[in-house]
């Protein structure tokens, strides 16, 4: 019985055919145009992305944060938080780090005492914001702050003037407040 013996290999089997190079200028095939396409546009997305990402959290940031330009606008911004939005959190981003601000603090605690014994409403507000420099990095800031409210069916005002000392770190902040008698 003779059986057809597999046709011999040679070392040299042949296996897929060698990649050709493509000449310069020739059209790639449209498989890879595709693949090369969607990359490029896939990595300008990303990159617009992460682009918009960073402006998004550079404006918000700017937006949010509490104005301590100069000493005027922090005294602003403080007695606008204490007084008048009664929010001690607020108004903790305008003073300093130990600040002595018990004096103001303790007249709205009185304002807050007098609305309840009285069955009121008080409402803030305040006068021209006069800055004198001082050395150093630091200020005094002196306005008149008025209170209103309704006493039986009257108005009535009071106005207290009040000075305060602010100093330059790292954007101006109120370190204390005292009114003058």
């Amino acid at each position: 019985m003779d059986m057809a013996q597999p046709p011999m290999r040679s070392e040299h089997t042949p296996g897929p055919p060698p990649a050709i190079p493509m000449p310069v200028g020739a059209p790639m095939p449209p498989g890879r145009r595709l693949r090369l396409t969607l990359a490029i546009v896939g990595g300008m997305v990303l990159l617009l992305c992460m682009g918009g990402v960073g402006i998004s959290y550079a404006l918000y940031d700017n937006a949010t944060a509490p104005d301590r330009s100069a000493p005027d606008v922090v005294v602003d911004n403080y007695l606008r938080a204490l007084l008048v939005e009664r929010n001690d959190t607020n108004a903790a981003l305008y003073a300093c780090d130990e600040p002595a601000l018990e004096d103001i603090k303790a007249f709205r605690e009185d304002v807050i005492r007098q609305e309840a014994r009285l069955n009121t409403s008080i409402t803030f507000s305040w006068g021209q914001l006069t800055v004198q420099s001082g050395t150093g990095g630091e200020a005094e800031v002196t306005t008149t702050v008025r209170r209103s409210g309704t006493i039986d069916g009257a108005g009535q005002s009071v106005v207290d003037v009040w000075t305060f000392r602010a100093v330059d770190q790292n954007g101006w902040r109120v370190c204390g407040a005292q009114r003058r008698e």
